[in-house]
């Protein structure tokens, strides 16, 4: 079984068909030879692997928040976060800090 680095995240079929597609496109045009292609496949990752660790970073400081104010949220996924907030009891207060920071995370 493959195990991700510390702190990734494993490819999903949506990346490996997105990387299929620049590489199909690149030989079929006659854009870039091999090489770049390799490193504009690199790229693609690397771009959703830190908008991920973004969205993990900002779950985890606004969670971080709700505690300190004794909001306790379920777990679950981070994409799921803000519903998960947003049904979890919050006072005026907490409300008025986290909200702005909880419309960041909507989809």
């Amino acid at each position: 079984m493959h195990t991700p680095a510390a702190g990734g995240s494993r490819p999903t079929g949506e990346d490996a068909q997105a990387l299929m597609d620049t590489c199909y496109w690149a030989r079929t045009a006659g854009l870039i030879d091999h090489l770049m292609c390799s490193v504009g496949l690199q790229a693609e990752p690397t771009v959703r692997n830190a908008l991920v660790r973004t969205r993990v970073r900002h779950v985890a400081l606004i969670g971080a928040l709700l505690r300190q104010h004794g909001v306790r949220v379920r777990n679950g996924y981070p994409g799921t976060f803000g519903q998960r907030a947003a049904q979890a009891s919050l006072s005026d207060e907490v409300r008025a800090t986290a909200g702005p920071l909880l419309e960041m995370l909507a989809p």
